[in-house]
């Protein structure tokens, strides 16, 4: 991490949001109103992309570099968000 240029790893789980969604649907881990309301909610955002550009992101681990300036623009920008 300290010598990549991003300064920022966390595993792709293999899943597009849409399939997240239906995963989790699938599980009963959550409502349909619930699910609904992301799905409308991640269309509504300005760099969103169904299919492969909308990928799913693992929270086993998430390692960064806080001196990374990459690192705290992508921070910045989640905060901005979330």
């Amino acid at each position: 991490i300290l010598k990549s240029e991003v300064g920022f790893t966390q595993p792709f789980n293999g899943k597009d949001i849409e399939q997240e969604i239906t995963q989790i649907l699938g599980a009963k881990k959550d409502t349909k109103a619930n699910a609904e309301a992301t799905r409308a909610w991640m269309e509504r955002q300005p760099d969103y992309a169904k299919g492969t550009k909308s990928r799913v992101f693992s929270n086993t681990y998430i390692a960064y570099d806080p001196n990374s300036p990459t690192f705290q623009r992508l921070a910045s920008y989640f905060w901005d968000v979330y």
